[in-house]
């Protein structure tokens, strides 16, 4: 299993020295949650514990030893650390086996360092991290209805809810679709929290060549897109491709409506 290092976005170091960051993770991976102490130590001197906003013990270190009794169910066998970086100060832990149940779970990193009967550091919080988990998107459908001229964009069982905007291409421009003129339905299944969204666009009367309906994911930052050619004769498929920012995981051309 691939594991995902996570986008380490907002970065900030606070008054207390506290390292508070985002990681963003898919689920079934796995994500690491990044930290040190600026103090090299031997292990019999270091102490450390991970938990989330809940209290729940996930990861625990003393005194040369992994504490595994402290861990807490939702984490056994799930979490591992870097033994052999800890006397540089690494203190990082890795989650495993990710599933929305962690998406949104506040993780926080508590660390003390001794010298025989001296406290070198004092226990306290060195870093916060945020976790998000997605579920990737895939599958999108694009269907259109030349006789109504609509056209009913969907994704089902991704998670979260997708950010979908619809684009109108011209010759050599394209340009936002208003939105008086697109009807979106978003719903999440109450057992395994997965969202389906359908987005219906009246198709303006105007003279473009093609439309696109896009499909963005705020976790992963990625966008998932399909667009339909208006040209005369047969549907020409188009092949997904990626862009800087823009992962196009799809492309679907369907019938051709006939020459404006």
């Amino acid at each position: 299993m691939a594991i995902l290092l996570g986008l380490f976005s907002a970065l900030l170091f606070v008054s207390e020295a506290i390292f508070v960051y985002n990681v963003n993770s898919t689920i079934m991976d796995s994500a690491l949650l990044g930290c040190s102490v600026p103090v090299k130590t031997d292990l019999k001197n270091l102490r450390f514990y991970w938990q989330d906003e809940r209290k729940a013990v996930l990861y625990s270190f003393n005194k040369g030893k992994t504490m595994f009794t402290h861990v807490k169910d939702p984490y056994l066998n799930r979490t591992a650390a870097f033994t052999q970086e800890m006397t540089k100060g690494n203190i990082s832990v890795l989650v495993k086996n990710l599933t929305l149940g962690d998406n949104g779970r506040i993780f926080e990193a508590y660390a003390a360092v001794f010298n025989g009967s001296e406290t070198v550091m004092q226990t306290s919080k060195v870093c916060h991290a945020n976790l998000y988990v997605t579920v990737p998107y895939k599958h999108l459908k694009l269907a259109v209805n030349t006789k109504t001229m609509t056209s009913v964009c969907t994704l089902h069982g991704v998670f979260p809810a997708p950010e979908i905007r619809w684009t109108i291409h011209y010759n050599h421009s394209e340009s936002l679709v208003e939105s008086k003129h697109v009807h979106t339905k978003t719903e999440q299944d109450p057992e395994n929290y997965l969202y389906t969204s359908s987005s219906t666009l009246h198709i303006p009367a105007d003279h473009y060549r093609a439309i696109t309906c896009l499909c963005h994911n705020p976790t992963s930052n990625t966008t998932l897109n399909a667009t339909y050619t208006l040209s005369k004769g047969a549907a020409v498929w188009s092949l997904p491709g990626r862009t800087a920012g823009l992962i196009v995981a799809a492309a679907v051309l369907l019938t051709a409506l006939q020459q404006l």
